[in-house]
């Protein structure tokens, strides 16, 4: 009986997934709270559609990201709030299938204007805590009734998310946009989302699409910030299959830039050393469902031979798939691909996802004007 209600549950939990249903839920939800003007609208992807994404102050802010994080993120030692764990509901979402570790991860401390630019406070914290206010979310979500009490007190609004304290972890992610030049355009890897995955199960994202870890090994700091060194670890993670990253910071090592000695990293890293490849933020925005404060980024490469060698040499992990049959694991797809307009029309594309393509698509062309004068 118990092996029958799981399969029941897990199959609902796609249905609604893959229908859009999900989004018109947490859509409707924050439109009963009165916030249907946090709700993200993009001006460049889709046809006058709504993301279940809150945006807040700030959320549109353009900044080059390398080497540093330009002020955007700060690191704060000190021990996490006593976040509640409920391995019992880590354990039943296991035994369907899904790869979750207790490693460290970074969350949302506090957040603060500082020099009128948005300048967030992280932490660290177990990936258990995080997973359990994950799926206390997904289950009144997915429940008859839909988002409730927990959604109100725990992800009700954009402030909320950003300024919450102890009630449960807000992640800090990042979906990048990465651009790479081809004979005709720029084209951008997206990935068909494992079931095996906690977040965006069975959905398309942007590759990479990663939570943040640290970058630093004891006092010794990375030469990259926490985006750029996370970019550079999620690159070789997922478009090359390197797990042995994962954690890259705690893997017994003496330096946190053990990992640019490997070698599909340091191709990546003599791009930027090169100046053939930029990276920015274009904003963010807080994905409810996934309790993510989710930063958009955006990668350029400028150079067509990379581009040649990361299609040639590249290889999905197991957070793709390619169970829909036609469906390949990492697809490279032009920036401009109406394809993108209809995943994201129905809710098959990730919303973080969504709005890092509609801000790459709204600030590339300012970018490139900016470079030629």
């Amino acid at each position: 009986m118990g092996s029958w209600r799981q399969r029941r549950t897990v199959d609902r939990r796609s249905v609604l997934q893959s229908s859009g249903r999900n989004s018109d839920r947490i859509i409707g939800f924050f439109q009963r709270m009165g916030k249907e003007g946090e709700l993200y609208r993009p001006r460049h992807l889709g046809d006058g559609i709504v993301l279940p994404a809150l945006v807040g102050p700030h959320s549109r802010e353009l900044r080059s990201v390398l080497p540093d994080d330009a002020g955007l993120l700060r690191l704060e030692e000190g021990e996490a709030p006593d976040f509640q764990v409920d391995l019992s509901l880590i354990e039943r979402r296991r035994a369907q299938g899904v790869r979750i570790f207790n490693g460290e991860i970074l969350y949302v401390r506090s957040s603060a204007q500082v020099g009128g630019a948005l300048t967030i406070d992280l932490g660290q914290c177990k990936f258990f805590a995080f997973a359990t206010g994950l799926l206390r979310l997904e289950a009144e979500l997915t429940s008859r009734r839909g988002p409730g009490r927990f959604w109100s007190r725990a992800v009700g609004s954009a402030d909320r998310m950003l300024t919450l304290g102890a009630l449960t972890p807000i992640a800090v992610g990042c979906a990048a946009v990465t651009l790479f030049t081809g004979p005709d355009g720029y084209y951008i890897p997206i990935q068909q989302r494992s079931a095996e995955v906690l977040g965006l199960s069975q959905m398309r994202v942007a590759a990479p699409t990663f939570g943040l870890e640290s970058n630093r090994v004891g006092a010794i700091a990375s030469r990259y910030g926490l985006l750029a060194y996370n970019f550079l670890r999620e690159f070789g993670e997922e478009l090359f299959d390197l797990e042995g990253v994962t954690h890259a910071a705690t893997q017994r090592r003496s330096h946190p830039d053990w990992l640019l000695e490997l070698p599909e990293v340091r191709m990546l890293h003599e791009e930027i050393q090169n100046e053939r490849f930029e990276l920015y933020t274009t904003g963010y925005c807080l994905i409810p469902s996934d309790a993510v404060l989710s930063i958009s980024l955006l990668g350029i490469s400028h150079d067509p031979k990379f581009f040649e060698r990361v299609v040639s040499t590249s290889l999905a992990n197991w957070e793709s798939t390619t169970r829909e049959g036609h469906v390949v694991a990492i697809e490279f797809v032009r920036l401009d691909d109406n394809r993108l307009d209809e995943w994201a029309e129905s809710s098959k594309l990730g919303a973080a996802t969504a709005h890092a393509i509609d801000r790459a698509r709204e600030v590339l062309p300012l970018l490139t004007q900016a470079q030629t004068s």
